[in-house]
């Protein structure tokens, strides 16, 4: 309701055009992390195919001071749209307990969101581009490609997948059609997201440019770290030349392992261990973690996005849920990822396909392979259920290095777990 009333303020509001002095492109994607990194090497192909356009980015704000860094040398002009007014509104929706922050928060939304969309209306775009997967509703990266000013505006046709039962609700292609000039049809496999942005800008750039797009390579490349601030560099100089990474946290608190602690005292201590994490729940976490590992220290709350991704391009190993940490190892080729999931995302998110990261390693339930070879992959499982020992076996099976010596294939054994 509230998007429609500024849906319905945009279009009587008199627009005053910019001046356009280039043709311009840009490439719409609101979503953070995980799904920035899995489009982001796309930005490359642009770059070298429309030489004579300026290649604009409309992002989230998270991810600014990262994107700017990596993304430069393929981008012409950064826009980043407020994280809090686009992918925060629905936690908001749904916890109504405060009805005076949550009245305040709707007068934000409301005259953020509209002053926002009326900052891109000012522009006129060539070619407009929203890569993200039709999960079957309009989504907010839908909203900015209705209100952008562009002769084409090229989006994925909205159709059920066969194999994501879980969504029984799908928005006709006539909802969205009439704001979008070119729909591309998708298979009706599940993908990982990476390969389904290869197919898709293959797809475009034969349309609009007769060329046959070459695979494009997985990865990300950052400059020195004397690029960043002295403080940063200040804190990448005090690590140890050897570390690994241990993030705790995750965008979903059903992605969250509980046990590292009975994890962590059986990691080699001539390895520094480096814990990452953002909330106060996950610092009270890395401090106990501390304590089990002579060898560690807790960064939890004290590093930027773009402090973090330098830390783990650094790293030796990289350990944790099925986060950020997943995709920035894959990316930074970090020698020994595991990742520890629930099952939820699979196929599109996880397992990475080895020819893009050969040492990304996925810890699951048990039961969740029944539900793999049954296509109920939606299906979600608690990632609490995965045993301590599972996670020292992959270890072990790949990089034993990174234990401690005479570490025992049972881990589990060594506790006793009070049932409350």
């Amino acid at each position: 309701m509230t998007q429609r009333l500024i849906d319905k303020l945009l279009s009587i509001t008199p627009i005053k055009r910019q001046n356009a002095t280039e043709k311009a492109l840009c490439i719409v994607r609101l979503d953070v992390v995980g799904d920035y990194i899995l489009t982001r090497n796309f930005f490359a192909p642009f770059k070298e195919h429309y030489k004579d356009y300026k290649i604009v980015f409309i992002g989230n704000s998270i991810i600014k001071g990262l994107s700017v860094v990596a993304d430069s040398p393929y981008v012409d002009e950064f826009i980043f749209l407020d994280h809090s007014i686009w992918n925060q509104y629905n936690e908001y929706i749904h916890s109504r307990r405060h009805a005076f922050k949550f009245l305040r928060y709707l007068l934000k939304f409301f005259i953020k969101r509209y002053n926002e969309l009326l900052m891109l209306k000012k522009t006129h775009y060539e070619i407009a581009i929203s890569p993200i997967l039709p999960w079957g509703d309009i989504l907010r990266d839908d909203i900015v490609m209705k209100h952008l000013d562009a002769s084409f505006k090229v989006s994925v046709r909205h159709e059920p997948f066969v194999d994501r039962g879980h969504h029984y609700v799908y928005v006709s292609d006539g909802k969205i059609s009439h704001f979008y000039t070119h729909l591309f049809n998708i298979p009706k496999v599940s993908k990982f997201l990476f390969e389904f942005h290869q197919d898709l800008f293959s797809a475009f750039f034969k349309t609009f440019k007769g060329v046959d797009l070459a695979p494009v390579p997985f990865g990300m490349e950052l400059p020195p770290s004397s690029v960043l601030k002295e403080s940063s560099q200040k804190l990448l100089n005090g690590l140890s030349s050897r570390y690994g990474v241990l993030n705790l946290g995750s965008s979903d608190f059903f992605r969250c392992y509980r046990y590292f602690n009975r994890i962590v005292r059986y990691l080699n201590e001539d390895i520094q261990l480096v814990i990452c994490g953002t909330t106060p729940t996950e610092a009270k976490e890395a401090a106990k973690l501390v304590k089990a590992h002579k060898n560690a220290i807790s960064l939890v709350g004290k590093t930027s996005l773009l402090e973090y991704a330098y830390i783990i391009k650094g790293a030796e190993f990289a350990l944790g849920n099925e986060s950020s940490i997943a995709h920035f190892a894959a990316a930074l080729k970090v020698p020994y990822i595991f990742i520890l999931s629930n099952g939820s995302s699979y196929a599109t998110f996880h397992p990475y396909p080895k020819t893009l990261c050969a040492t990304h390693h996925v810890i699951y339930p048990t039961e969740f392979a029944n539900l793999r070879e049954s296509k109920k992959i939606w299906e979600q499982r608690d990632v609490n259920t995965i045993k301590p020992s599972a996670v020292i076996a992959s270890i072990k099976e790949h990089a034993p290095h990174l234990l401690k010596e005479n570490t025992p294939d049972d881990i589990d054994k060594d506790y006793f777990i009070e049932e409350v």
